[in-house]
């Protein structure tokens, strides 16, 4: 078991509060190389600011594109705190370079236990 941190911006911090309360359950990121090597019963510590939380992967899947991966899992999983599926694009795209990221590599999920 490996374990890997994934930051996440202050400005972004309502990503870190629905993985802490448990109401998301699958974390995406680019499918860049350095993701690409998280696997199944590795853990996850995720980094806002000074705060931490560890979540253990489940499951590990890859997909081609933002729609394949919304076709698979619900967004409420996902992005919780997020409405719509429109909504959930423009948030992916507001990363930085993760519309060309995404593009280039792909999406990888982790199903968070």
């Amino acid at each position: 078991m490996k374990r890997h941190i994934l930051k996440i911006r202050e400005i972004d911090k309502a990503f870190f509060d629905v993985i802490k309360d448990g109401r998301k359950t699958i974390e995406t990121r680019a499918a860049t190389p350095q993701y690409r090597k998280i696997e199944r019963g590795d853990m996850l510590i995720f980094r806002c600011g000074k705060q931490e939380i560890e979540k253990k992967v489940k499951e590990t899947y890859l997909f081609e594109s933002v729609d394949e991966l919304l076709n698979r899992f619900d967004l409420s999983d996902i992005m919780p705190h997020i409405s719509s599926k429109d909504e959930a694009k423009k948030a992916w795209h507001s990363f930085p370079n993760y519309q060309e990221k995404i593009s280039k590599h792909g999406l990888i999920a982790w199903i968070l236990e």
